[in-house]
């Protein structure tokens, strides 16, 4: 029977940065992922592999902490990459490494079907229904709803002026 740790080195790949890359499955936020435990006894469950990695080469986990990366590479299980911090800890060190970007909005966000002017003309449109708007931009009944409550595309609002 294959061990834990056995099972961890065998999905790895060491660079030349020293980060032990996970080769096995990722998650959709990119950390590795392993199943561990048995189907026949219903202990079967998903973990992240770097969690298993700290766990097996470093010691327990307390309750509420996490597991956080000092070379910020989330595939990677490199025991002497990983360090425990509770939640503000990790957000901290990602606000000193200057990894807390917002997100891209409008048309840089690459999964924006809407133009700015597509926006500035849904907004103006009187006399159409949702359901025309919609087919017209090639968007969903939910998109035209947002851009018509404000609730997306906020940064084309009309600027209050200033006052003297």
């Amino acid at each position: 029977m294959t061990s834990l740790k056995d099972k961890i080195t065998s999905r790895i790949r060491k660079d030349e940065s020293g980060c032990w890359v996970w080769t096995g499955n990722l998650t959709s936020g990119g950390y590795g992922d392993i199943k561990i435990g048995s189907r026949t006894d219903n202990t079967r469950r998903s973990v992240r592999a770097h969690r298993l990695a700290y766990e097996l080469f470093v010691g327990p986990i307390p309750p509420g902490m996490c597991v956080c990366h000092s070379c910020d590479n989330r595939p990677c299980v490199n025991p002497s990459h990983l360090f425990l911090g509770t939640l503000q800890d990790n957000a901290d060190d990602r606000d000193r490494k200057g990894r807390n970007r917002p997100p891209p909005y409008g048309e840089s966000n690459g999964q924006s079907k809407l133009t700015e002017n597509d926006v500035m003309e849904i907004r103006a449109a009187v006399g159409l229904t949702i359901i025309a708007l919609a087919r017209r931009f090639g968007v969903g009944r939910k998109a035209i709803l947002d851009v018509r409550h404000n609730t997306t595309w906020r940064h084309l609002l009309p600027q209050p002026a200033e006052e003297p």
